[in-house]
């Protein structure tokens, strides 16, 4: 068992004042995108999370069917990522079940026009990125009332001029992006195969319970 095992990837969110907020958690071998409830389930069995962040806020970013067999955790302050894209308002219940369940929600790219209020009320964050909205674009949307409340997470600031506008129209935003910080790795020792047996086990169990209650 190697001590050098990459177990994640994170990404530091900060605020104006350059100090980090938060970490986005990323998946080792494929950090652009979305993260499975397994590999999510697997980190808080692998590191200790709330040392390796120094007790920051977690973001994650994951669909609404991982969310569901994901095991809550109590003890770690995590924010969960949904894309816009893949939500409509037949989902209201479920995001609103989550947030009675004690899950913390974020949106990613939400076109405010396109949602009802009630659906964009149950997210307390909004992540805008910068490879898919312009600068003003994402100011323009966070200056939607259904959304100005909520906190702010712009990822993907990749030049001096984006952060600068950012910090000067939203200043208690937060922000990250490989110009502000780079993708660092997070080594240590891997899960042992009879807790990577244990994770499954609560995952289909979880899955089966909320079969039966539905």
């Amino acid at each position: 068992m190697k001590d050098a095992d990459i177990l994640f990837c994170r990404k530091a969110v900060v605020n104006r004042l350059s100090e980090t907020t938060a970490y986005y958690v990323l998946h080792p071998s494929n950090v652009t995108q979305g993260q499975d409830a397994s590999f999510l389930s697997s980190l808080f069995v692998d590191a200790n999370l709330n040392e390796i962040t120094q007790q920051k806020t977690i973001f994650f970013q994951t669909s609404l069917n991982e969310l569901s067999a994901l095991p809550l955790q109590t003890n770690i302050h995590m924010v969960i990522f949904l894309c816009a894209n893949d939500l409509t308002e037949k989902h209201i219940e479920t995001l609103t079940e989550f947030r009675l369940q004690g899950y913390q929600l974020g949106i990613i790219n939400p076109n405010p026009e396109a949602f009802t209020v009630a659906l964009l009320s149950v997210f307390s964050y909004v992540m805008l990125t910068l490879d898919h909205l312009s600068v003003d674009d994402a100011l323009t949307r966070f200056k939607h009332p259904a959304l100005s409340s909520k906190k702010l997470w712009v990822n993907k600031v990749e030049k001096l001029e984006q952060f600068t506008k950012l910090l000067e129209s939203i200043p208690e935003g937060q922000f990250s992006g490989n110009f502000i910080n780079k993708i660092t790795s997070v080594k240590g020792k891997r899960v042992l195969a009879y807790q990577a047996i244990l994770i499954d086990l609560l995952v289909a169990l979880k899955e089966h319970a909320n079969k039966s209650l539905s």
